[in-house]
């Protein structure tokens, strides 16, 4: 499980540096040995941090070959297995979860898993993933037509992106 997470973080790292092409071609070769790593883990109980460490790199392999589906049921899995709760492994675990689950079209699942993963990213005093969970939950707000809600979240998310230094809608 560990060298599927290892080139899982690279597919991850080349999708994400604009050269999606080659990280998901990666992962697209892979995929059957991606679902064992996953499965093992799971199944083997100590191995659940590595394994929820491989599907949260999977995220944006599973959204941009229209996986969706099959990356929430991973993430609902390992999120249900008991993994360590206090952990950032979970709270990405939920996070992604929650944005499968809107783009599923499914928003009461997506808040109530971005509100469960945002609770826990302030609980660890993460700054650096917390800003993406707050921006998905202002787009629920903003299908929802709570408008104030989704510009609190905005303005958090926009705050966080700008003191972390990240240049993902700071301008």
């Amino acid at each position: 499980a560990c060298w599927y997470m290892t080139l899982a973080e690279e597919a991850a790292y080349h999708i994400s540096g604009g050269q999606p092409a080659q990280g998901l071609d990666r992962l697209d070769a892979e995929v059957e040995n991606l679902r064992a790593a996953l499965a093992w883990s799971l199944a083997a109980q100590n191995t659940l941090e590595p394994g929820a460490g491989l599907a949260n790199n999977l995220f944006w392999f599973w959204n941009l070959r229209g996986r969706l589906s099959e990356g929430l049921a991973w993430y609902q899995h390992f999120i249900q297995t008991g993994i360590e709760q206090r952990s950032a492994a979970y709270a990405g675990l939920l996070a992604r979860a929650g944005i499968l689950a809107r783009e599923l079209g499914d928003p009461y699942a997506a808040r109530r898993l971005l509100d469960e993963s945002i609770s826990s990213l302030r609980g660890l005093g993460d700054r650096q993933f917390l800003p993406h969970a707050l921006l998905n939950r202002c787009m629920i707000a903003l299908d929802e037509g709570r408008a104030e809600d989704a510009r609190a979240d905005l303005e958090e998310a926009l705050a966080l992106f700008h003191q972390t230094g990240q240049r993902y809608f700071s301008g």
